[in-house]
């Protein structure tokens, strides 16, 4: 309250991650930031999730003006590039529509080719949210392999998010 009197453009960002990631039920500060810790891997491979996270993001959207994203989703430690660059702009869209205005991205100290897409296409979104996903995939895998292996390196990131969301995956999921 003392900020947003004395430092009315100042905005305070706070995690919602466990048990804050819901919105409290007293009003909370205009210059509140929720950054809503979620994993949009995940969401990409199960429909249920999806639905829960947008539940979340609508819940915060409609109690505070501006939310952000603190994502962990990032495919390192597995030996499958877990990707999935379609459903995170949708995601990112999604958050934007219900005033998500903020984005962190809780990546590894070298992002390297396991998270390449994802970082460029992330990157870019967060930019201009209205860029087309696919076409700076596509820029992405023509200046990472060259022109003429772009098609090659797009398929195989294409066959890592098929594996990732395949129903085998889902099932194994606790």
């Amino acid at each position: 309250e003392t900020v947003e009197r004395e430092f009315p453009g100042v905005k305070i960002g706070l995690i919602a991650y466990m048990g804050t990631i819901m919105p409290p039920s007293f009003p909370v500060r205009k210059n509140v930031v929720p950054m809503l810790t979620l994993d949009t891997i995940a969401a990409a491979m199960d429909p249920e999730v999806t639905r829960r996270q947008d539940d979340v993001i609508r819940r915060w959207g409609e109690k505070v003006p501006e939310i952000g994203l603190t994502d962990y989703c990032w495919g390192r430690p597995y030996l499958v590039p877990r990707i999935a660059p379609a459903a995170h702009a949708q995601r990112l869209k999604y958050l934007y529509e219900q005033g998500g205005r903020a984005f962190y991205g809780q990546h590894p100290p070298c992002p390297d080719l396991l998270d390449g897409p994802e970082t460029y296409l992330l990157s870019r979104l967060v930019e201009d949210i209205d860029r087309d996903a696919g076409s700076v995939l596509d820029e992405w895998y023509a200046r990472f392999a060259g022109p003429d292996a772009a098609d090659d390196l797009r398929t195989v990131y294409r066959l890592c998010e098929e594996y990732w969301r395949s129903p085998e995956i889902r099932r194994s999921r606790p």
